[in-house]
């Protein structure tokens, strides 16, 4: 297995291309809230190892495997899914269907609409 640290990336093309070729993607966001680069990732169907925080078990739920800061957690998760190809191909099916039924612009769209309506109300 290669482990590539990349650096930032601007390049939408090669972002995209990255999210599209990788066998798995290593979320180590702690930062709060739902995090664009992990939809992103759920969205391109990738194996996820994510962090450990409340934010990315919201936003992964069981689609994910989660590490803590201790580095050889995330080396023991690397082994699993290098050895287990059926996880992996489930947990990319997966993420992608939840990010699809969770976090689509017409379902986020309407959230929105009810609590400015919920607010609107109450003024």
């Amino acid at each position: 297995m290669t482990v590539r640290f990349t650096g930032h990336i601007h390049d939408q093309s090669v972002i995209k291309e990255l999210h599209c070729n990788c066998f798995a993607y290593v979320h180590g966001h702690s930062v709060g809230g739902t995090n664009p680069s992990l939809l992103k990732a759920m969205g391109y169907g990738n194996c996820i190892l994510a962090l450990d925080t409340v934010f990315n078990r919201e936003v992964l739920d069981d689609t994910g495997l989660f590490f803590t800061r201790d580095e050889r957690e995330l080396g023991q998760l690397m082994q699993r899914v290098e050895r287990d190809s059926t996880l992996v191909a489930e947990l990319r099916k997966q993420a992608q269907l939840r990010v699809e039924r969770e976090y689509s612009w017409d379902k986020v769209g309407k959230q929105y609409d009810q609590l400015f309506r919920e607010v609107a109300a109450t003024e």
